[in-house]
């Protein structure tokens, strides 16, 4: 390899270079999704700990972590300055902060029902909504559930001082531990804000650190059950379970997984409905059969829905109108209209005898 090569990979590998490519990386971050804003947090709160607990420690990192979040703050610079001077391409913060606002007003009920509602998002309950997630799946299947609450214990007691003299984990770092935790508490922040409903987006902070807990959890069992004078020469069923079980969770995860959301999700017809195919079908019927004036009805009738998908697909030509014909009907004033009905939003029979001259195609 040059050595001018050599120095500059010397150089990506040096401490320095690493927080910073850290901080390139979470200053990315805030474009990608409103949650992402809060995880920059479990840095101070990192800091704070190390305070408390290892001051060695923190005088070794405290300039590497604040330069890792003022890089993060550059890179993140532009989109504040934007929001700050767009305030109103805020509003689904507006719309989702509600429970902030009553808490702000000393009204705590609404956030203490979503955060207990949230809880179960792990191994109970999940997202109702087909969105992004089969119907109240959880995060964790009933095993994987175990070993998370199992691992869960063990971060908090690797992490406090009094606990770490009980366990048989000499390679478990306490500052580690606490920093999961802390992941872990703020990745699902804005979950428990919002509710458990479309969850999936709003928790995608923690779901990187999801499945480290269950991996803590095997480590410590690992610990108890495989031998610890390192000798492995010889085969022991000990050391072949530690190896098989593991092998066998993450890999039958893996194919639940994978048939779960490859094949039952994306096929079901509650998510073409959730993703607009429906509704470009509609729109597809009406550009093949020039139908200029059409009333269409759909559950989501506002300008940020469907008559936005339209603006995609159709210009200015088409006169369309938008109702939800599950509680109402919707009459142009035009010689002829295309009236078009989801299955999702059918026309009520209280309200059929208003087309009865309609021509059916």
């Amino acid at each position: 390899m040059p050595a001018d090569r050599t120095a500059f990979v010397s150089r990506l590998q040096a401490p320095m270079a690493k927080f910073i490519a850290a901080g390139v990386l979470l200053g990315l971050t805030f474009y990608v999704y409103i949650p992402a804003r809060a995880l920059w947090g479990v840095f101070p709160v990192l800091l704070g700990w190390l305070a408390l607990t290892k001051r060695p420690q923190l005088r070794r990192i405290w300039l590497r972590v604040l330069l890792l979040l003022l890089v993060a703050g550059l890179v993140g610079l532009p989109l504040f300055r934007y929001l700050a001077t767009h305030e109103e391409v805020e509003a689904r913060i507006q719309e989702l902060s509600t429970p902030l606002q009553a808490l702000a007003q000393g009204d705590v009920r609404p956030i203490i029902a979503n955060t207990l509602a949230s809880m179960r998002l792990f191994t109970s309950q999940g997202d109702p909504t087909w969105r992004y997630n089969l119907p109240e799946r959880p995060f964790l299947n009933p095993i994987m559930g175990g070993l998370f609450y199992m691992g869960l214990l063990v971060a908090v007691l690797t992490a406090l001082p009094v606990g770490r003299g009980v366990w048989r984990l000499p390679r478990m770092d306490a500052n580690a531990s606490f920093f999961a935790l802390a992941w872990l508490l703020a990745g699902m922040s804005p979950v428990f804000v919002t509710g458990p409903e479309l969850s999936m987006t709003q928790a995608i902070g923690v779901l990187p650190v999801l499945y480290l807990f269950p991996a803590l959890a095997l480590a410590f069992l690992a610990n108890l059950l495989l031998p610890q004078n390192g000798s492995l020469s010889r085969f022991n069923w000990r050391l072949a379970v530690g190896l098989f079980v593991p092998l066998l969770l993450f890999g039958g995860t893996a194919v639940s997984t994978y048939h779960d959301y490859f094949v039952t999700w994306a096929n079901a017809p509650e998510v073409r409905v959730q993703y607009e195919s429906t509704m470009v079908a509609m729109l597809d019927y009406v550009k093949e059969n020039d139908a200029h004036v059409a009333a269409i009805s759909t559950i989501t009738p506002s300008w940020a829905h469907s008559p936005a998908v339209a603006q995609l697909r159709l210009d200015d030509s088409y006169d369309l109108h938008w109702f939800d014909g599950r509680s109402s009907l919707l009459l142009p004033a035009a010689p002829q209209t295309h009236w078009l009905f989801p299955g999702f939003a059918a026309l009520p029979s209280a309200l059929m005898p208003y087309l009865e001259t309609a021509v059916l195609v």
